[in-house]
């Protein structure tokens, strides 16, 4: 039986790391099977990374907020996995999380104990907090550190969470 993988890809600011996750969908849920972070340095070789972590996949989510707007475009031409750019609002970025929360809560993700970066998103999930406000919420992950790998992991598991006729309408086909 094929297994469906699906990644998410938080690109980095100035002092952040650009992270990839990627996810396999299970019948119980899913299952992180990587979670990378990227050197930093030109964006050239970022996205020479990305493609290389994500051939296989049957698609993926990017941070397209920003500078990530360019970057898509100009992924979209080297990937070989559909791309769908999500644009961080305030509400956008706590549907995720609050997504990314449920899924935990309900014990619908695990992590393979070989996973390369599995320590790494351990510390990110244990420091990350969310409080909601008005206008969205605060997180708490970047005073504490990065919160690169769980914004990836949000990306990946909303990728895997998109119907396939989403994905059909926006890309002709997966895989």
């Amino acid at each position: 039986m094929a297994v469906s993988v699906f990644a998410g890809i938080d690109l980095a600011a100035k002092r952040d790391f650009t992270a990839v996750v990627l996810v396999n969908v299970l019948d119980t849920g899913f299952s992180v099977t990587a979670a990378h972070r990227l050197a930093h340095g030109p964006w050239k070789n970022q996205m020479a990374g990305i493609a290389r972590l994500t051939a296989g996949c049957e698609g993926a989510a990017i941070d397209g907020t920003g500078v990530g707007a360019l970057v898509v475009e100009q992924l979209r031409g080297r990937l070989t996995v559909p791309l769908v750019s999500v644009v961080f609002t305030p509400a956008r970025k706590t549907e995720l999380i609050e997504s990314l929360i449920e899924t935990l809560y309900n014990e619908r993700l695990t992590v393979v104990p070989e996973a390369p970066g599995r320590d790494q998103l351990r510390e990110e999930l244990q420091r990350f907090s969310m409080s909601p406000t008005r206008r969205g919420a605060v997180y708490s992950g970047k005073k504490h550190g990065t919160d690169d790998l769980v914004i990836a992991l949000a990306l990946a598991v909303y990728a895997a969470r998109l119907r396939p006729e989403a994905w059909r309408f926006a890309y002709g086909s997966l895989r």
